[in-house]
C-alpha cells in the first residue's frame, strides 16, 4: 500500500532540523487520535458545530504531515457540519477521515523508528 503521508511540506517548514521534524510528528501522533475520539463523539450526538469546530482544529496538523487525501475532506465536512446538513454524507467523511488519519499515524509511527 502507498504511503499517504508527504513529509515535503513539514521539512520545508523545519529547515533541516530533523529534532523539530521528530517533535511535530510526535504532537500528531499524540494529540489526533483524542482530536478522532472526539470528532466520533460529536458525529454520534450529531453535535454539528463542535464537529465542525474539531474538524477545524485538525486540518492545520493534517496539512503539515501531507495527507492530501484528506485536504478536500475535511474542507467538506467541516462546511457540511457546520451547516448541519446532509447527516449521511457527514458520516461518510468522518469514518474517511478517522481511517485515512489512523493509517497516516501507523505510518509516522514507523517513520519514527528511523530517527
Amino acid at each position: 500500500m502507498a504511503n499517504i503521508i508527504d513529509l515535503s511540506y513539514l521539512e520545508k517548514v523545519c529547515e533541516g532540523d530533523t529534532e523539530f521534524m521528530k517533535e511535530m510528528i510526535e504532537a500528531f501522533i499524540e494529540t489526533i487520535p483524542e482530536n478522532l475520539t472526539e470528532m466520533q463523539s460529536a458525529h454520534n450526538a450529531a453535535d454539528w458545530p463542535l464537529l465542525a469546530r474539531i474538524v477545524h482544529k485538525m486540518k492545520p496538523s493534517i496539512a503539515f504531515m501531507g495527507i492530501e487525501e484528506l485536504k478536500t475532506n475535511v474542507l467538506e465536512l467541516e462546511a457540511l457540519a457546520k451547516e448541519g446538513k446532509k447527516p449521511a454524507e457527514i458520516k461518510v467523511l468522518v469514518d474517511k477521515v478517522d481511517g485515512t488519519t489512523t493509517q497516516a499515524i501507523a505510518e509516522l509511527s514507523e517513520l519514527l523508528k528511523t530517527f
